[in-house]
């Protein structure tokens, strides 16, 4: 589509005049219809914002922008180095949710993509059924996730629940008979934290 060439190849030379302004040394091109920037990066964060607004205040086309992690070489010196740099912008892109949006590699949260694209749905639905098992509809579970997010003591958390100390005592022992293990144990507490976060999509 001519247009949509037109529209690349104008933000491409809008990001090499943002590069040019700041004497930063960097290359532009269009590929896989995506507009393309390498550069040598002094203060990646900055530059990348300065880089989307720059952009966004050429076009008014829902643009979004995924940036790769800051590579200690220039990215061109070794092409397996631009293929890197280049799959993380696209994984930043890719998880760019909000429109005319943009991600730096190095700030993703490295769960999100394992919850968006499902892949711990079978964890959350088995840890759903072994909780269902206790038939108290669904109040472990809840304690479970306020649990995992307290950082106090049990009686910090009783009281913060509302629930008497040795309710909440009670309560995580019969989730540890479900669960088949001990909240004592990183692997279990991992484990229920992940299928907690699959089912909050």
């Amino acid at each position: 589509m001519p247009e949509q060439a037109q529209a690349l190849d104008l933000l491409a030379a809008v990001g090499e005049g943002y590069f040019s302004e700041r004497r930063l040394v960097g290359h532009a091109t269009v590929r896989d219809g995506q507009a393309v920037w390498l550069w040598i990066t002094l203060e990646l964060s900055r530059e990348a914002r300065e880089l989307h607004l720059a952009l966004t205040a050429s076009t008014a086309l829902d643009l979004r922008v995924g940036v790769s992690g800051r590579h200690p070489e220039a990215p061109w010196a070794r092409p397996a180095e631009v293929q890197r740099a280049f799959g993380e912008a696209r994984q930043a892109l890719s998880l760019t949710r909000q429109a005319r949006g943009y991600s730096v590699f190095h700030d993703l949260d490295p769960l999100h993509a394992l919850v968006s694209e499902g892949r711990l749905d079978l964890l959350a639905a088995q840890v759903s059924a072994q909780l269902e098992t206790i038939g108290d509809d669904g109040r472990t579970a809840d304690t479970l996730r306020a649990y995992l997010a307290h950082r106090g003591t049990l009686a910090e958390l009783a009281g913060a629940l509302d629930l008497h100390v040795n309710t909440l005592r009670y309560r995580l022992r019969r989730a540890e008979e479900a669960l088949g293990g001990r909240l004592s144990d990183p692997a279990l507490l991992a484990q229920l934290y992940l299928a907690f976060q699959a089912g909050r999509k």
